[in-house]
């Protein structure tokens, strides 16, 4: 029988997610920082700005859609919650799939639950996100 995640087990592996990726963050901001001090166009703010936010927007979508189409299904804070993400059928999503999920939610204001478990961007994507 399948078990749907709820909402807190959602927003733990969220908060998870949250504290890896700033981690991870903060050690590519190192790195970006000594790199962008030798290119002179760096030094107008629209350029830091909107640089800034394609990547971290590039990141975030690359950590989402390759760790949930992965073999484990998960981010790391699913995987440490004991939640994976599979399509309608129960069956591991693509990169594709997993892409469109995270576009939908950067879109999705909806954060409650339907009695399966699907946020908004979940039924867009066609989506479960389950307890292992």
């Amino acid at each position: 029988m399948v078990k749907y995640s709820s909402l807190n087990e959602r927003i733990y592996a969220f908060l998870i997610d949250i504290i890896f990726i700033s981690g991870l963050s903060f050690i590519f901001g190192l790195i970006a920082s000594s790199f962008f001090m030798f290119i002179p166009l760096t030094e107008t703010f629209f350029f830091k700005k909107g640089l800034y936010v394609i990547l971290v927007i590039i990141f975030l979508w690359l950590y989402y859609a390759i760790l949930e189409s992965s073999k484990k299904q998960a981010t790391i804070g699913k995987m440490i919650i004991g939640l994976k993400v599979t399509d309608l059928k129960f069956k591991r999503i693509n990169f594709s799939q997993a892409s469109k999920r995270f576009f939908f939610k950067l879109l999705s204001f909806k954060i409650t639950l339907n009695n399966k478990g699907q946020a908004y961007h979940d039924k867009l994507s066609k989506c479960f996100v389950i307890r292992e």
